[in-house]
């Protein structure tokens, strides 16, 4: 028996939805005085050259949308191991037919908090981990691809924000 897989292009898709953002999860994040923004992932040249998009955008994207909402952005370049940082993956692939045309791009999302914890079984143990996050897989046009996927991560940075001032109270700044 042989069994023939194909992919069909998607004028613009997000699957399933999954999320860690709960009391709990929400309670780690008070007293945050500031947060790290890094974007990682595997956005491959063959994916931006069809789709537009690119790490720094998202990095922007969300660096902007967190400082609009008066929340500090600290800097990814220090020591992150020390510091609770919004780690945002991006992993895209393009989608292709049998005869390598381009019939759109598909990736999944996922937007973390990393934090350092204590462990409660041993106190003198400390580990970088995640505290909250939403994830999805989203699939697109390659002319669609760029914008659903910065709105998508976009609405998990706003997810966040929520969750961040749901326990933390908001600060203005005197600019």
């Amino acid at each position: 028996m042989r069994i023939v897989s194909r992919t069909l292009p998607l004028a613009c898709i997000a699957f399933g939805l999954s999320a860690q953002d709960y009391r709990d999860n929400r309670e780690s994040l008070r007293g945050m005085n500031a947060v790290a923004v890094f974007v990682g992932g595997d956005i491959p040249d063959d994916v931006m050259s069809l789709t537009n998009l690119s790490k720094e955008q998202i990095q922007t994207d969300t660096e902007l949308r967190l400082r609009r909402e008066h929340i500090t952005v600290g800097d990814e370049r220090v020591d992150m191991s020390s510091k609770p940082y919004l780690n945002i993956q991006v992993v895209a692939m393009a989608e292709r037919s049998a005869d390598n045309r381009p019939l759109g791009t598909v990736a999944s999302i996922r937007v973390v908090v990393q934090q350092m914890v204590v462990l409660s079984g041993n106190p003198a143990v400390t580990l970088l981990a995640p505290t909250w996050s939403y994830e999805t897989v989203i699939s697109a046009s390659n002319r669609q691809f760029a914008r659903l996927c910065r709105d998508s991560v976009l609405d998990f940075v706003d997810r966040f924000i929520n969750a961040y001032l749901s326990v933390n109270q908001k600060t203005t700044s005197a600019n």
